[in-house]
């Protein structure tokens, strides 16, 4: 249109299917500006091949996948994910190289909510229940869980570490006990009894698995730490999958390691967010509406994919978090196993209330 600006304004039916494809040529320092109107469950691809060196992008739709090829002495090729608000359009700033520039929009995620269970709330059998009627009644919702370790797994975990390097790694399966018998006491009042039900099978190759490298004692500890503690949430989020399978609510299980991708500040570390939102990129697109999906908190995997990690204790709100941010989801609610909320805190007041509700 005029002078240097090429506005574009798409509107699309209601079939996901349909694409509208754009070609311009610019000169440098060009404006392009792309308003996409109100589209749902839709990807709106566009197309510009361009005589610029680097493009700087600001949006407001959930999210935005740019793939640049680059030309000239160098043929790199780059993938950014990048979420910039700016009032529901597209303002795309090109300076001077050769670019392939595509630009991939979904309007709006699939993934609605996000549901963060703390480990008070998958305690026992009876907790797991109560979690499987809150799902049942938001299952239609698009919801997302996120769960954290059973009651105080974390805890007994941190422990049998200790020991473990205490014993130089000497140690049978048998100093594993305490934590087996409790999620097998869990899974039997779950499954009414049946100890010949496959979830059994599938735990027992997970506490297998943390035995053997809680034996490797010659590893610094943060990184033992995050190897072997985190088999809780792996432990937990088995269990529950299973469950609301089995009490015929679709439940998809998710590994959080292919997702929450992180430097490798063992016991502390912090999400990559580029690689992470690229991780992210196709989960939405996976989707299937009525299928609730199930990940752990707390624990995420470096850049190269070959080590776990943790972020911290109490670490599953920020992991709720952290899915919600890169889904674009509407809310985070984070469920907490107590008859409500007071009207103060009760370690500084001694007479509070439960308030109305």
């Amino acid at each position: 249109q005029s002078r240097n600006t090429f506005e574009k304004d798409v509107s699309v039916g209601q079939k996901a299917d349909q694409q509208a494809f754009g070609h311009l040529f610019l000169s440098d320092n060009d404006l392009v500006h792309l308003q996409v109107d109100q589209v749902n469950e839709l990807t709106l691809t566009l197309d510009f091949l361009v005589q610029f060196t680097n493009v700087s992008l600001y949006h407001s739709c959930q999210l935005l996948v740019v793939s640049c090829q680059f030309g000239g002495r160098s043929s790199k090729s780059v993938q950014k994910y990048i979420d910039v608000r700016k009032n529901n359009s597209y303002l795309i700033t090109l300076l001077p190289y050769f670019i392939n520039l595509q630009v991939k929009i979904t309007r709006d995620s699939m993934i609605k909510k996000i549901y963060k269970f703390g480990g008070a709330s998958v305690k026992d059998a009876e907790a797991v229940r109560n979690l499987k009627n809150i799902v049942a009644q938001h299952k239609d919702e698009d919801i997302f869980m996120v769960v954290s370790a059973m009651g105080k797994t974390t805890n007994m975990l941190e422990k049998a570490l200790n020991d473990f390097r205490d014993n130089k790694g000497e140690l049978g399966i048998e100093a594993l006990s305490d934590v087996m018998s409790y999620h097998e006491s869990i899974i039997l009042d779950l499954f009414d009894q049946n100890q010949e039900h496959p979830v059994i099978e599938s735990v027992s190759s997970l506490f297998i698995e943390l035995w053997e490298k809680l034996q490797n004692t010659d590893q610094p500890y943060d990184y033992q730490y995050d190897q072997t503690v985190s088999y809780g949430e792996l432990i937990s989020t088995t269990i529950i999958q299973e469950y609301l399978n089995h009490c015929d609510i679709p439940c998809r299980w998710l590994d959080s390691r292919k997702y929450v991708l992180t430097d490798d500040r063992f016991r502390a570390a912090s999400p990559d967010w580029d690689e992470t939102r690229l991780r992210f990129s196709k989960l939405n697109d996976e989707h299937i509406h009525g299928i609730v999906c199930i990940t752990q908190g707390f624990i995420g995997a470096t850049v190269d994919g070959k080590h776990t990690v943790t972020l911290g204790r109490e670490g599953s709100d920020y992991t709720a978090a952290i899915f919600a941010n890169c889904l674009d989801a509407e809310e985070v609610t984070i469920w907490k196993d107590v008859d409500g909320v007071l009207n103060a805190d009760p370690k500084r007041f001694d007479e509070t209330v439960q308030l109305p509700h």
